[in-house]
């Protein structure tokens, strides 16, 4: 057995993208080409506009956020709420009171959704 810790506190800070208050915990990278990452955001924090370089599922577990996708279209997600990107897709996300979310890439993930 392995257990994991994915706590704020061991999570590596990111600045990529001009974000501020963002920071990951890696969870599985394996030979699947399957990345998966607990991600914090802290209040009035942004992960900045990118482009996904594979489907990218993000999973709200607590907290909110608002996600704005390729078109400038906004969408508000809570807890048990999730939002996928599209390979290329340009997308930001920000949370005025914090967010702690799984962040899953992988080509083909959206086949695999229910």
């Amino acid at each position: 057995m392995r257990t994991m810790r994915f706590t704020q506190e061991t999570a590596r800070p990111i600045a990529h993208h001009d974000s501020e208050g963002f920071a990951l915990s890696r969870l599985v990278r394996g030979t699947l080409d399957l990345h998966a990452h607990f991600c914090y955001l802290a209040p009035r924090g942004r992960i900045g506009r990118h482009e996904a370089a594979s489907e990218q599922l993000l999973l709200v577990v607590d907290g909110e956020a608002v996600v704005r996708g390729g078109d400038g279209e906004e969408a508000r997600l809570g807890a048990g709420e999730a939002v996928l990107f599209a390979p290329g897709e340009m997308h930001e996300t920000v949370s005025e009171s914090g967010m702690r979310a799984l962040i899953m890439e992988a080509d083909g993930i959206s086949g695999v959704l229910g």
